[in-house]
């Protein structure tokens, strides 16, 4: 729906387009359905005057078919659809599926003959249309399928068939072409297109026309995230039910007028309270069906009684007359109704439970007139009906029944007293949220969870006046929030103008699902500080308790009074028929149907909610006959009856459960209501579905549920339902598909054409997609094409002794050949057509096959199919050295040649450990050995070889270490810097410092804890201490001393152990501890147990305290207070100022622990205040000067107002104080919780200065004002003028007037302030105005590309928020060199193309605004213009020269000094300047305090450290935002440009502060443990959640850091030479230095990406991380990549970091398909690394791999597979390209491994070859080698399994069209 309304907010117009929801029944049968346009729009669209623009429909799917028919939009529902479908007449032969496209008829006419032939052309080729008859006339026996003869008497008519309707085409046709046949095929195949392609005119616009041909393949790897040609499968469930409303009938039969009789009843009641004298205070109550009377005395007179029945619903609108018989201990009533409505029920009485007796007695019985009739439904009955009433009148009398009833005390109209009413049965402005499926206060509607009750904007109100209208009342019931909001205008008393105002009224809602009225005074809810006059509501809202909470509001009242009190209101209240029980109903009909002797109506309801069980009506005052059932009421009096029957019940909601099932699994008992999050995760319960998407859509009649695969490609099974368990009215849960899962592609391309060929043709796929082949791609194997190899010889050898192979054979001849033995390459030497002599290679001992490749015919084959071998042999040639130290350790280099990693060597009898391989080399760690000589051995398998040089041990060689100095050693190679480990083991690269405890300080101390101990030892770093199994809390460490505090303990004995991460120390000597009572100090008393001031002398005594001061350590709370003297029995202490209250008193003991004996020291309170009274404009300094305060824990306030704190110390505070009132005020001093003496303050005017006036209250900065006023004071020191912050310079004062100088400022106006040292703040209502000027700017010309820097000249200018404009452009202003009179900026960019074009110069500061007209001119003369740069690549290294050419250069020497260029780039690096070999550090460098290296601070404003034209040559900087590097040059000096790579990571931490993260820790962890320097390590970024444009991802905090080797700030000469280089081909500028610093990052990389992957990092790093993500460096200029690298387009988009976490999953996204028979798969199989939140986990930023096992049925790893088993990731990807199954059999299944996490395949089989024609030969290339001779047409494409007859279909249709194009 797409429509227009006047929004009620602004008051404009707007369009919206909105979709309604509407349960449309899928079926083949026409359905009526009426919609609620008004309902539909969203609840959010406020407004009026809504305008429908047009409506829409569409199919559930792109091939659903849909009719529309009988549109109408009108005030109200036309029909229910039952009722429209039963009377609808269906058309001739519409049931037999007869429609016609046209029918013509054409008479013919003699005198005795009339003739019709009629003509009519059937849609879709239908025939067997009947023949046309003469309704009435009898037919003839003689007629036929064509003729037929009708008569009556002697007239006749025939109708006769002129000729059948032609049925469609049908049958068979066969094709042959080159000798073969294609039988049989159904016309319904499509083999030819023909299209017609042309354009057209519209409107004077030619259209070309155009024709894309594409296709759609069920069975597809492929999901929508992987390609946007891939469509995923969506099928949908269907619960449905056959949904009736609720409809009776009521028939009145013999109903005719008669005498009335009127219904007599009597009331006798009887009581004590008549003899004893109190029956006005005694009360019973009189009911009549559900409505009830007040209580009624039972003195009550005649009238008082009929009063209160008259009063009863049930009786309205008849009365009652009553008349009373007084009697001396009863009353007697007689009550006549006056009503000719029959016969009444007897009264229903209550009593109060005292004795009261009542009899009602019926003394006449009514009986009807039977000129109307009562309705009753649930015992309320409507008004009277006039017999034979319409079907309006009826309808409105059940309306009635089923609406509340007002009580009569709240108004229904407005009027003088109500200003406001609504009870939300009219539609009106809140129609959004008026329901009626719930029961209403009053008549049927109410609002649900409305917002405003009260709206003016949305009304025709005007604001209501409050003072006038000051009552609200209203009827709610629900979960209401205890509060109105109330939004106010008002008049100001103090200023006169008005303003609105939203305040927050509380109210006391009971939360209740029972309606409740509540009345509020609004005026009263108006806060007290709100002064003013005319008041004028402008709206009231209300909220529910929560978002959750439902809620109902109706007959909403403002004005004058209070309508009534809830309790009576509620009492009076009438609720609705059927109302306790729940049903509510959406709709009913009546429809009336009369006959001479009978007159019936069909009501038919439709409840809410699918309600059941709703009772029929009944008619009031008429006798019930015994035979009545459940649906059948019959009523009688005398002959009248009446008979109310249901046609048939309201259907009960759908309920029950069903079944669904796919891929043979199961999933049982799916309740038919079930939500869309519950069938979700049923259905994915089973694996095969994958990850799916559900969205449920209806109601309890009926729901769908629209089924989306997300993560399983292709076509998949229809879900099959069981819906045996559903029950309802012709219950029905089915499921169909809404769009076929596959492939799409919309165009096809040559590439995926094909004709036909009878030779094996050569396939290229690229990512699965097939190349075109543009030529003749077809390959043949050929027998006189394949070398054969015959023999070699000789058979054994080596590189080391110069071994020449000789190998013969046969067809030698196919150009290159390449020899090898094994992996390694034999040098090829010379080559026949029958031989081939090589060098032999270096190799590792060992017998390998020899094989021949040649480059133009391919790999030769052994004769006979036996391979022919070589064997590389194992030698030793010499040793080095041959002497060592008999401890072994050095370094022994063995020569000779076969050697590899796994050659054992033995020195005599002990190995030699091998550290490094090489073929003809190994070096080995010399074991260590007694002093001789020993034979030297290399072994390798079952070969040995010896050394004829023998290792002698000499014991003069063996080196001693006595020590070391200092323990923490870096080694450090000259001209390369610190070494990196590289050993790819950890624990290679680790030395382990045991930690050991040598002796333990004192060995017993206190149970209490508190023990000082000294532990003494080695390797104490980053240490922790058990005491006997108890933490000791550390005080200090270093390497070899603990010192820690003891912790409580009951008594016990135990070592002392020191823990170093994990590890425990040993002990060397004694290391136990005994926790004793025996030792334990004991506090007896303290005197004087009070302190008052600052310095206060406090004994305590007790024992066990010792005669060593510095042993002891006394604190009151955690204040250590001073020891002066100690014995073993008494403490004297020196207590200061302490804090006031009551403190716990500990003695520590050191050698002991702590004292026992709980006793405490109170600090009293005191403190005195001056001065005593001060300026009521604040700011009197207030000294307080007493005892026991404490910084930031105390507090001075005034008259409940803090004074504003400038200095604490224990003795005294200064603050400020705030601004009051004149008059005395309390002041109260708090320190903690404790309370001091109360003091007094006087606010005078007398001690307050006041600013009266100012002159001049204009001028620009430097302006001298002359200030007047009183109490000023004479002394210039106390007194300082501010205006706006910025001090005025005082140059002359008396107490009336003062004269200052304005300081600088921005141009505005601002208040002037005085403040005075000794009064304080002085009253000033005065201003003074900075003027803004514009005077110069210069220069005032330049170029058009901008760049240039101008001073703008003036006052009044604020560098941090003035903006300059140039021709309504931005001039960045730069902060750091601008002042108040001056402003530099860049001029910006123009656009334009003139000689000159002169601007308007503005200045903006704030509103204010000046300007210069004619102020800069643009030049093209002055514009120099760049044409080309020259190289555009080169090396990563720098050094490259660039020559930039163009225009406009020669500006330089026109008086412009220097220029600034700026290079783009695009990927993270570091960018060092040199000249003359010496780098020039960045202008945002800070330097260390030696000058070694620097660190770049961050901007704190655009341009601030951008290099000014006045810099010095070469000045740069990076700005890393627009990834451009600024330089600025000066002179024709040359300067150098280096690139460093970047590793950039991103480390996502918890929630914390940045006060609380540490970042050095950070730097220092990570370099140890990644094992490079900390200077190669720096924090460049913090960010908070949520920041970063590249991130991904953030949560907490973000910790942004570059790791890099830091520059070399000076290069030696030979560097300096190529760099210098002008030979833009020299690009590779200290390539091995630079592939080395590559090398270092990427093993960062690799280190910190494995140990994220693995969920090491945390653990690693020692902070908790949750992720990191990380930009990997670019390649190095010498990696094969770096080129395509370099030729990528540039943006400037952040680079996307790579989110690297821990591995959750491995999960298989494309499943591997095997082909039928052993070869490469069909489909090769794609995994994807997954964290715990199903997020991508980029694993390709490490070396880790992934490896595939090929497992047989019982899961056992099984031979066979061949290819790259084991690759690297890309990304988060795993993509195999070339696995092939080498076996057959069946329920095989490939298992994948990266390091902890698996994933498997399903399972599937291989089929064994059986005869050449089963299985083509597929040993190359896994396509058919050759056509069979009996394959029918379709047999030129692929024969893999996983094409289906369809696709099979679709690949026929494409070879025909191509065909077709070809012949054309």
């Amino acid at each position: 729906m797409y429509f227009s309304y006047q929004r009620s907010d602004y008051g404009y117009y707007e369009q919206m387009n909105t979709q309604i929801s509407v349960q449309f029944d899928s079926t083949d049968e026409w359905k009526y359905k009426c919609v609620d346009l008004m309902d539909s729009i969203p609840q959010n669209i406020v407004g009026s005057n809504y305008q429908l623009l047009w409506l829409s429909v569409a199919g559930e799917s792109a091939n659903s078919v849909y009719y529309i028919d009988t549109v109408h939009i009108g005030r109200a529902v036309t029909a229910l659809d039952p009722s429209v479908i039963m009377q609808r007449s269906p058309p001739a032969l519409g049931s037999s599926g007869h429609f016609f496209s046209s029918i013509y008829v054409r008479k013919q006419a003699s005198a005795s003959q009339i003739s019709y032939e009629i003509t009519a052309t059937p849609y879709y080729c239908g025939f067997g249309i009947p023949l046309l008859e003469i309704a009435f006339l009898e037919k003839m026996p003689n007629s036929t399928e064509d003729i037929l003869v009708q008569r009556q008497d002697n007239a006749t008519v025939t109708i006769s068939r002129v000729h059948k309707a032609s049925p469609p085409l049908t049958g068979t046709f066969d094709v042959e072409i080159y000798g073969r046949r294609v039988e049989g095929k159904h016309d319904g195949y499509r083999y030819y297109i023909e299209v017609v392609v042309q354009g057209y005119y519209y409107y004077y616009y030619y259209y070309q026309a155009s024709v894309d041909v594409g296709f759609f393949k069920d069975i597809s790897p492929f999901t929508a995230q992987q390609t946007t040609e891939a469509v995923q499968e969506k099928q949908q469930i269907i619960a449905s039910y056959d949904v009736f409303p609720e409809r009776q009938e009521v028939s009145f039969e013999g109903w005719t007028p008669v005498s009335a009789v009127q219904d007599v009843q009597t009331l006798r009641i009887s009581s004590d309270c008549f003899s004893m004298g109190f029956c006005d205070s005694t009360f019973y109550f009189l009911a009549y069906g559900d409505h009830r009377t007040g209580p009624i005395p039972v003195s009550a007179s005649a009238l008082e009684l009929q009063n209160a029945l008259n009063e009863l619903r049930g009786i309205q609108p008849d009365t009652v007359t009553v008349t009373k018989e007084e009697l001396s201990t009863e009353a007697l009533y007689n009550v006549t109704f006056n009503s000719n409505r029959g016969d009444f029920e007897d009264l229903q009485y209550l009593t109060m439970g005292s004795d009261v007796n009542i009899t009602v007695t019926e003394e006449v019985k009514g009986k009807a007139s039977l000129e109307n009739f009562t309705l009753l439904w649930g015992g309320v009955p409507s008004p009277p009906l006039t017999y034979d009433a319409s079907e309006t009148e009826v309808l409105d009398a059940i309306n009635v029944m089923i609406s509340a009833k007002c009580p009569e005390q709240i108004p229904t109209t407005e009027n003088t007293n109500v200003k406001y009413f609504r009870d939300y049965e009219d539609s009106g402005e809140y129609y959004r949220y008026r329901v009626s499926d719930s029961e209403a206060f009053c008549g049927r509607w109410s609002l649900k969870n409305p917002y405003y009750i009260f709206y003016n904007y949305e009304t025709q109100y005007n604001p209501v006046p409050l003072q006038t209208y000051n009552t609200l009342c209203l009827a709610y019931k629900g979960c209401l929030a205890n509060e109105l909001g109330m939004y106010f205008s008002y008049q100001r008393s103090d200023y006169g103008y008005y303003e609105q105002m939203n305040t927050q009224i509380s109210v006391q809602f009971d939360s209740t699902d029972e309606w409740k009225y509540k009345c509020v005074d609004l005026m009263d809810s108006i806060p007290q500080n709100i002064v003013g006059s005319n008041y004028q509501l402008l709206w009231l809202s209300v909220a529910g308790e929560s978002a959750n909470s439902v809620y109902y509001i109706d007959t909403v009242h403002i004005g004058r009074a209070v309508t009534a009190l809830d309790p009576s209101v509620i009492m009076q209240r009438s609720p609705p028929a059927l109302g306790s029980s729940g049903h509510f109903f959406s709709s009913i009909y009546v429809r009336k149907q009369a006959s001479a002797s009978q007159i019936s109506y069909e009501i038919t309801a439709t409840p809410y909610y699918c309600g059941f069980g709703i009772p029929l009506l009944e008619i009031a005052f008429l006798e019930k006959m015994p035979n009545s059932t459940e649906d059948i009421l019959v009523q009688r009096q005398d002959n009248a009856t009446v008979t109310i029957s249901r046609v048939h019940k309201a259907s009960p909601p759908l309920t029950g459960t069903f079944d669904v099932e796919i891929y043979g699994r199961r999933v049982e008992g799916l309740p038919v209501n079930i939500s869309d999050v519950d069938l979700q995760y049923a259905l994915q319960g089973i694996p095969e579905l994958g990850q799916l998407e559900v969205h449920r859509n209806g109601d309890c009649r009926g729901y769908t549920w629209d089924i989306h695969w997300l993560t399983v490609p292709g076509n998949q099974p229809l879900l099959e339902i069981n819906s045996s368990a559903v029950v309802g009215v012709n219950p029905s849960v089915t499921s169909h598909e809404i769009k076929q899962g596959g492939i799409f592609k919309h165009r096809i391309t040559g590439d995926f054409l094909r004709i036909p060929t009878d030779k094996p043709q050569v396939e290229v796929f690229i990512n699965g997609i097939p190349s075109w082949c543009s030529g003749d791609c077809s390959f043949t194997w050929s027998e006189s094409k394949t070398p054969t190899m015959t023999g070699v010889s000789p058979t054994e050898g080596s590189s080391g002794l110069a071994t020449v192979l000789n190998i013969t054979g046969s067809g030698f001849d196919g150009g290159s050949v390449t020899v090898k033995t094994g992996d390694v390459e034999c040098s090829v030497q010379e080559v026949s057509s029958t031989y081939i002599t090589c060098r032999v290679g270096p190799a590792s001992a060992g017998t390998h096959p020899v094989s021949l490749s040649f480059s133009g015919l391919g790999n030769a084959r052994y004769q006979n199919g036996t391979s022919f071998n070589f064997t590389h042999l194992l030698g030793v040639t010499s040793i080095y050295p041959t002497t060592g130290s008999t401890a072994g350790g050095e370094i022994l280099t063995v020569f000779g040649y076969g050697f590899s990693i796994n050659t054992a060597v033995t020195i005599g009898t002990q190995p030699c450990n091998v550290t490094e391989a090489e073929f003809t080399q190994l070096k080995c760690r010399v074991p260590a050995g007694s002093a001789g000589q020993q034979t030297v051995t290399v072994t390798m398998g079952e070969m040995s070889a010896t050394s004829t040089e023998s290792f002698t041990y000499n014991n003069i060689l063996m080196a001693t270490i006595t020590a070391v100095s200092p323990h923490t050693t870096t080694v450090f190679v000259n001209n390369v810097g610190t070494a990196i480990m590289t050993m790819p083991n950890e624990n290679d690269r680790r030395f382990v410092v045991l930690p050991v405890v040598d002796s333990v300080s004192p060995s017993v101390g206190s149970t209490t804890g508190y023990t000082r101990l000294s532990i003494s030892g080695s390797g104490f770093v980053n240490a922790s201490v058990m005491v006997a199994n108890v933490q000791c809390n550390v005080v200090s460490m270093n390497y070899s001393q603990i010192v820690c505090d003891t912790s409580p303990s009951s008594a016990r004995r135990g070592n002392v152990t020191v823990y170093v991460n994990t590890i425990s120390s040993s002990c060397s000597s004694e290391c136990m501890f005994e926790y004793s009572q025996s030792v334990t100090p004991v506090v007896s008393s303290v005197s004087p147990d009070s302190v008052t001031g600052n310095s206060t002398t406090v004994v305590v005594t007790g024992s066990g305290f010792g005669n060593n001061k510095a042993d002891l350590r006394v604190s009151a709370d955690d204040n250590i207070l001073e020891v002066t003297q100690v014995t073993d029995n008494i403490i004297t202490l020196l207590v200061g100022a302490l804090p006031a209250g009551q403190h716990a008193l500990w003695v520590v003991v050191m050698s002991k622990g702590l004292a026992t004996g709980l006793l405490t020291l109170t600090s009293t309170p005191q403190a005195t205040i001056q001065p005593t009274s001060g300026s009521i404009a604040g700011g009197t300094p207030l000294l307080i000067e007493g005892n026991g305060f404490v910084v930031d824990n105390t507090t001075v306030m005034l008259d409940y107002v803090p004074c504003q704190i400038l200095e604490v110390t224990p003795d005294r505070v200064k603050c400020l104080t705030p601004p009051h009132a004149e008059g005395e005020v309390q002041v109260d001093i708090w320190v903690y919780d404790v309370e001091y003496p109360q003091q007094s303050f006087y606010y005078t005017i007398k001690q307050t200065p006041d600013i009266i006036s100012v002159s001049p209250a204009t001028g620009p900065v430097g302006t001298q004002i002359n200030i007047s006023g009183s109490g000023f004071g004479t002394e210039a020191a106390l007194v300082s003028v501010d205006i706006d912050a910025v001090g005025c310079n005082v140059t002359s004062i008396s107490d009336i007037q003062l004269m200052c100088t304005v300081g600088e400022h921005a141009g505005g106006t601002f208040p002037v302030m005085l403040y005075h040292q000794v009064k304080g703040h002085a009253l000033s209502q005065s201003v003074f105005s900075y003027e803004l000027l514009l005077t110069r700017v210069t220069p005032n010309e330049g170029s058009y590309a901008g760049g240039a820097v101008v001073a703008i000249q003036g006052s009044g200018f604020d560098p941090n928020t003035t903006r300059v404009l140039i021709c309504d452009r931005e001039c960045n202003v730069d902060l750091q060199n601008s002042t108040s009179n001056q402003l530099y900026c860049e001029v910006p960019y123009n656009n334009g193309n003139e000689t000159e074009q002169v601007c308007m110069v503005s200045v903006m500061n704030g509103n204010d605004t000046v300007s210069i007209t004619a102020g800069y001119t643009y030049r093209s003369s002055l514009t120099p213009v760049i044409t080309d740069v020259t190289p555009r690549r080169g090396g990563t290294a720098g050094g490259t020269r660039l020559t930039i050419t163009g225009s406009g250069f020669s500006a330089l020497a026109a008086g412009f000094s220097a220029v600034r260029v700026a290079v783009f780039y695009s990927s993270p690096q570091r960018l060092d300047v040199y000249v003359n070999n010496k780098l020039v550090a960045p202008t945002n460098a800070q330097w260390n305090a030696g000058n070694t290296e620097y660190t770049a601070l961050e901007p704190t404003y655009p341009g601030q450290y951008l290099p000014s034209f006045n810099s010095t040559h070469a000045s740069n900087f990076f700005d890393p935002d627009y990834k451009m590097l600024y330089i600025l040059l000066r002179g024709s000096e040359p300067l150098q440009i280096r690139t460093s790579p970047l590793l950039v990571v991103a480390f996502n931490l918890p929630a914390m502060t940045e006060a609380e993260f540490f970042g050095a820790n950070l730097i220092r962890n990570l370099a140890a443990f990644l094992k490079v320097p900390q200077n190669m390590i720096r924090i460049t970024k913090i960010v908070r959640a949520g920041g970063g444009a590249r991130r991904r991802r953030s949560t907490g905090l973000t910790v942004e850091i570059e790791i890099s080797l830091p520059p070399v700030q000076t290069f030696s000469t030979n560097t300096t030479n190529n760099m210098n280089s002008t030979d833009s081909t020299n690009n590779t500028t200290g390539t091995t230095e630079d592939d080395q610093q590559f090398l270092i990052l990427k093993n960062v990389a690799d280190e910190l990406g494995r140990a994220a992957v693995s969920g090491n990092l945390s653990q690693s790093i020692g902070f908790n991380v949750s992720s990191l993500e990380m930009i990997p460096p670019p390649p190095s200029s010498s990696d094969p990549s770096w080129s395509q690298a370099a030729t990528q387009e540039v943006t400037r988009e952040d680079q996307q970091m790579e989110s690297v976490r821990t591995v959750s999953s491995l999960v298989m996204v494309v499943q591997p398909v095997a082909a039928l028979y052993p070869g490469p798969l069909s489909v090769q199989p794609s995994i994807m690394a997954l964290d715990s939140e199903g997020n991508c986990v980029s694993v390709g930023v490490t070396s880790l791999t992934i490896s595939a096992v090929l497992k047989d049925a019982n899961g056992n790893p099984a031979q066979g597979l061949s290819g790259n088993t084991t690759i690297l990731f890309s990304g988060c990807w795993a993509n195999y390209t070339d696995l092939s199954i080498l076996t057959s059999g069946g329920n095989f299944m490939l298992a994948f491994t990266l390091n902890k996490w698996n994933a498997q395949s399903r399972s599937f089989t291989v089929r064994a070859v059986t005869t050449p024609s089963e299985h083509p030969d597929t040993t190359t290339t896994g396509r058919p080698g050759v056509v069979p001779t009996d394959c029918i047409f379709f047999c030129i494409f692929d024969s893999s399994p996983s094409i289906t007859s369809p696709s099979v279909c679709l690949l026929m249709l494409l070879t025909a069209l191509l065909l077709l194009f070809r012949q054309t």
